[in-house]
C-alpha cells in the first residue's frame, strides 16, 4: 500500500491533465490538489488548510518560476550583448527555458512545500532534490533538442515535470516512515 501512495500522485496528475486537456495555467491547481489530498494526514496544520496551502504554494512556485524565465532571459541577453559572447539565439532561448522549469521551479517547490509538510533534512532529501533536478534538466534538454519529435504533445514536457516532482515529493514526505524504527514489544 505504501508504494501505491508513492506513485498514485504521479498517475493522477497525468490522468487529470490528459482527461481534462487543461491549459498549462491550471497545472499548479491539479498538482497542488493531488499532493494536498493524497498526503491528507501529513500536513503541518489542519488537513483542509494544508490542501489549500498546497494549492497556494503550487501556484506561487509556478508563477515565480515562470517570471524567472523572463528575468533570466533578460540577464542572459544583457551579458551576451555586453561581453560580445556569441551564442546562438535559439540555444540561449532554450537554455533559459531549461533553467526555470528544471532548476528554479523544483527548488521553489521543495522550499515552499516545506511550509506545508514536515520534510526531513536527511541526506536522502538532498539526494532526491539533486536527482529530480538532474532528471528535469535531462528531460528539458531532450525536449528542446528534439522539438520536432515532441511537437503537439500535451503530455510533454510539463506533464513529465509533474511526474518527476510528485514522485520526488512523495519520496521525501514518506522517507520518515522508512527511517522510523518499528516499536517491538
Amino acid at each position: 500500500m505504501k508504494y501505491v501512495k508513492l506513485i498514485l500522485p504521479a498517475i493522477l496528475c497525468v490522468l487529470i491533465i490528459y482527461i481534462t486537456k487543461m491549459s498549462i495555467w491550471y497545472y499548479p491547481l491539479s498538482f497542488g490538489l493531488v499532493i494536498g489530498i493524497i498526503n491528507w494526514e501529513a500536513h503541518k496544520y489542519n488537513a483542509y488548510i494544508g490542501v489549500l496551502l498546497s494549492v497556494v504554494v503550487s501556484f506561487i512556485s509556478f508563477w515565480l518560476a515562470f517570471f524567472s524565465t523572463g528575468i533570466f532571459s533578460f540577464f542572459c541577453e544583457l551579458i551576451t550583448n555586453n561581453t560580445n559572447i556569441v551564442i546562438g539565439e535559439k540555444s540561449m532561448i532554450n537554455f533559459t527555458y531549461i533553467i526555470a522549469p528544471s532548476i528554479i521551479a523544483p527548488l521553489l517547490v521543495f522550499l515552499s512545500y516545506g511550509f506545508v509538510f514536515d520534510f526531513s533534512k536527511e541526506k536522502f532529501t538532498k539526494y532526491i532534490i539533486l536527482i529530480s533536478i538532474v532528471l528535469l534538466i535531462l528531460q528539458s534538454s531532450f525536449f528542446y533538442s528534439n522539438n520536432d519529435f515532441l511537437k503537439d504533445s500535451r503530455l510533454i514536457p510539463f506533464t513529465i515535470w509533474q511526474v518527476i516532482m510528485t514522485l520526488s515529493l512523495q519520496l521525501v514526505l514518506h522517507q520518515k516512515a522508512k527511517l522510523e524504527k518499528p516499536v517491538t514489544r
